[in-house]
């Protein structure tokens, strides 16, 4: 009994210190409503966002080209990271194959069709529906706004070369590799003339 009420005092005191905090932190709601009315356009209400996640998925794929920490950027673990995968996957390739599927995915244009009369008919009526389709449009147009600035900026034009050398530090590898199994395969010989 003591220590229910020791977990009811605590609970109480967090809750006494959250609603102190919170009264001295702004209402985010003020905050959402400062945002959203100074972004120009309100004549086209909430599809004036779209541009603007257009414009930061822009600026956030130039961040990970062109920021550099120790002179490594996000793109260059990237290529490194896919070279050395595609090569132990070039390497095994009859284990690759295994797990591959060549199944066609099978569509249907009559389920397309529906899709798109309830899209446009039915649904997009609903205002919690609209609010979805929004924060899709928005997050579509961050995605294109992020495709647009890595065509622009092509990091990835010299995939080819992180592949040649994770090439080249795979062939080292698996030559270390024979070199150690040549060195024990010798001493168990040794040893074993020695034991006879």
């Amino acid at each position: 009994m003591q220590n229910n009420s020791i977990f009811y005092y605590e609970d109480f005191l967090l809750y006494a210190m959250f609603k102190k905090l919170r009264a001295k932190l702004p209402d985010w709601r003020f905050i959402a409503y400062v945002v959203a009315n100074s972004i120009p356009g309100k004549r086209l209400g909430n599809w004036r966002f779209p541009p603007v996640f257009f414009a930061a998925g822009f600026l956030f794929e130039i961040v990970l080209c062109k920021l550099r920490i120790n002179n490594i950027n996000f793109y260059d673990v990237y290529k490194r990271k896919q070279a050395q995968e595609f090569v132990l996957k070039k390497h095994h390739l009859d284990d690759y194959l295994k797990t591959v599927s060549f199944q066609s995915p099978s569509t249907s244009t009559n389920s397309v069709k529906t899709w798109i009369y309830k899209f446009i008919f039915l649904e997009i009526m609903n205002p919690v529906r609209r609010l979805f389709y929004i924060s899709l449009a928005n997050t579509v147009a961050f995605v294109i706004g992020s495709q647009t600035a890595h065509v622009w900026l092509n990091p990835m034009k010299d995939y080819k070369d992180f592949i040649l050398k994770a090439e080249a530090d795979y062939q080292a590898r698996q030559k270390e590799l024979e070199e150690v199994d040549e060195y024990l395969k010798q001493k168990r010989e040794d040893r074993l003339k020695q034991i006879s």
